[in-house]
């Protein structure tokens, strides 16, 4: 895309906007918006995320919630978006909950895939920085792209009803972390290295975080 004559409608900072996994209140939004406006901030990033009960010592207590891609979280997400519009502000969405992104509709042979010494590739579940919390699932396959895809278009149906109004808003990955699942594998893998680069990695594969 172009930049020629692209102006920034506005130079103010941005902040990133928690939204720890509860009852999100419409009251509420429109009162924080409307601090962020009052005190020059350019807009934010909502950043839906496991309940705050999670590091607390009642972890384990299930807050209520929309429900995770619902209809009830889809018009939350279009009324924030409106009401933002309304004061000038700009609303970006991160592609996920939390990270990795994952979630408990991805099934098990879209999920990501680790390959262990004894040279077996197998699955991982374990997305517990989740606005679904405690409730577990598989994080996604990021290396295969219809794995991919259909993640993207549950997100993309979910936040829809808030991106089709107003201004552009942004869908932000602000951190990949699949640390825990590695190495990281995905199907066919071997074969597409060994055809760029001309041998075989899976004898390596066992090696490849040692310090030497």
């Amino acid at each position: 895309q172009s930049t020629e004559n692209f102006q920034y409608r506005t130079s103010k900072p941005c902040v990133y906007w928690w939204w720890f996994a509860r009852v999100i209140q419409y009251e509420d939004v429109k009162h924080q918006l409307d601090w962020l406006k009052k005190n020059n901030f350019g807009g934010a990033l909502i950043m839906p995320i496991y309940p705050l009960s999670k590091y607390l010592p009642n972890k384990d207590t299930v807050s209520p919630r929309q429900e995770w891609l619902s209809d009830e979280y889809s018009e939350i997400m279009r009324k924030t978006k409106t009401y933002a519009d309304s004061l000038g502000l700009e609303c970006d969405f991160i592609f996920g909950t939390g990270w990795p992104f994952g979630d408990s509709y991805v099934p098990k042979e879209e999920g990501s895939q680790v390959y262990t010494a004894e040279g077996i590739v197998w699955e991982e579940s374990w997305p517990t920085i989740s606005w679904e919390y405690p409730k577990k699932g598989y994080i996604l396959n990021h290396l295969d792209s219809v794995a991919f895809r259909n993640y993207a278009d549950r997100i993309d149906n979910a936040l829809m009803p808030a991106l089709n109004i107003g201004k552009k808003s942004g869908l932000a990955c602000d951190s990949w972390e699949v640390g825990e699942a590695r190495p990281l594998w995905t199907d066919g893998f071997d074969i597409l290295f060994q055809n760029k680069y001309g041998y075989d990695i899976v004898p390596f594969m066992d090696s490849l975080y040692t310090d030497d």
